[in-house]
């Protein structure tokens, strides 16, 4: 028997970035990777991806696939509570009072789709308000007509990320700040 716990906000981050419906059913669910060093959580579309640490260490190595339904579970079901437990005995795991199977299946290799530069810590790195970028998100994706996908680069000079789209663009420009933090990659670990 293993047991886990995670927060509401990582597994409302989970959630956001994991598949709803996909034939690669795998997908719909996050993975939890229980390593000696660490733990992390792992969710994706097949579009997106969240790659995170999550507190706890000490655990032979396992992948565990959490399906979707019990993490939505237990977000709406205990919405005051901030730790969730998670018990993993067999196929079986329970939180909050229901018990599910896991999905037994082989994540994708999530290390893989990285950036390059970005594990190797060569990329240019730009320090931007999270909620002015996501209003600049809110503004393309009011403006644009089609397609549904707009382009997001880091300015010539690195100053700003742009987000172009068919028929304009929208601007994020860089905090300019000593008091900016600039955030480690956490370890990708294997």
């Amino acid at each position: 028997m293993i047991t886990f716990t995670l927060t509401k906000l990582e597994i409302k981050a989970a959630l956001l970035m994991a598949a709803k419906k996909d034939v690669r059913y795998y997908l719909i669910g996050a993975l939890v990777e229980l390593r000696p060093e660490c733990v992390r959580l792992v969710s994706t579309d097949g579009h997106a991806m969240i790659a995170m640490q999550v507190s706890g260490h000490g655990y032979e190595p396992r992948d565990i696939i959490l399906p979707r339904q019990i993490l939505e579970h237990v977000v709406k079901a205990f919405p005051k509570y901030d730790g969730h437990t998670f018990t993993v005995d067999g196929g079986q795991v329970t939180s909050g009072g229901l018990t599910v199977s896991l999905i037994d299946c082989k994540f994708p290799d999530w290390r893989r789709v990285m950036p390059r530069v970005l594990c190797e810590g060569e990329a240019p790195v730009l320090t931007v308000d999270g909620e002015i970028l996501e209003r600049a998100q809110q503004a393309v994706k009011l403006a644009r007509n089609t397609p549904k996908m707009c382009t997001m680069q880091l300015s010539s000079n690195g100053d700003a990320y742009v987000l172009r789209f068919e028929t304009g663009c929208a601007v994020v420009m860089g905090v300019r700040s000593n008091a900016c933090e600039v955030f480690p990659l956490f370890n990708l670990g294997e």
